[in-house]
C-alpha cells in the first residue's frame, strides 16, 4: 500500500486496480484503518520499528527516517486514500443485496456461488463509484452468464 500511494515524485498510483485493492483493505480493517497505516508505517520504518531487520525478511521501505517523516508519510497516503474516495470505504453498502443477486443468477438459496458474486459485486462498485445498481445489475448479468 505504502509503495503504490506514496512514492518520492509525489504522484500516487490512483487505478482501478488501487482503488479497488485499497478499498477492500480499508473495508477489512474499518474505523481503525488509520491507526492501522501509523503501525505498519513505523514497522517498516529501520529507525522506529523494534524488529531487527533479519526478522522483517526484506528491505525496509524507508532508509534512516524519523517519527515526523513516517507521520508525513501516513498523511501522503491518507491523502491518497482521500483522493480515491475511499476514507470511509467500510461503510459502503452493496448495491444490488443478495436476494436481488440470487434473482438475476436464478438461483434458489445462497451458497458459495452467491459469496463469489456478492465479493464480485464490490469490487465493481470499488472499481466504478460513478457507477449504480442499473450498470452493476447489468455487469453481474454479463459477467455470470459468462462464468455459468
Amino acid at each position: 500500500l505504502f509503495a503504490v500511494l506514496h512514492t518520492d515524485a509525489g504522484v500516487p498510483d490512483l487505478s482501478k486496480s488501487t482503488r479497488i485493492g485499497t478499498g477492500l483493505l480499508i473495508r477489512d480493517l474499518g474505523h481503525l484503518w488509520r491507526a492501522c497505516l501509523m503501525i505498519a508505517a513505523l514497522l517498516q520504518d529501520p529507525v522506529t520499528c523494534p524488529i531487527e531487520k533479519a526478522d522483517v525478511g526484506k528491505e525496509p521501505l524507508y532508509k534512516e527516517s524519523s517519527v515526523k517523516e513516517v507521520i508525513e508519510v501516513c498523511k501522503d497516503v491518507e491523502s491518497s486514500i482521500v483522493a480515491l474516495g475511499l476514507r470511509e470505504a467500510w461503510k459502503l453498502k452493496p448495491l444490488l443485496d443478495g436476494k436481488t443477486v440470487m434473482r438475476l443468477l436464478g438461483m434458489d438459496k445462497g451458497g458459495p456461488r452467491l459469496g463469489v458474486a456478492m465479493a464480485a459485486q464490490m469490487e465493481w462498485q470499488l472499481a466504478n463509484p460513478e457507477k449504480g445498481a442499473e450498470e452493476c445489475t447489468k455487469w453481474l448479468e454479463e459477467m455470470f452468464a459468462q462464468n455459468s
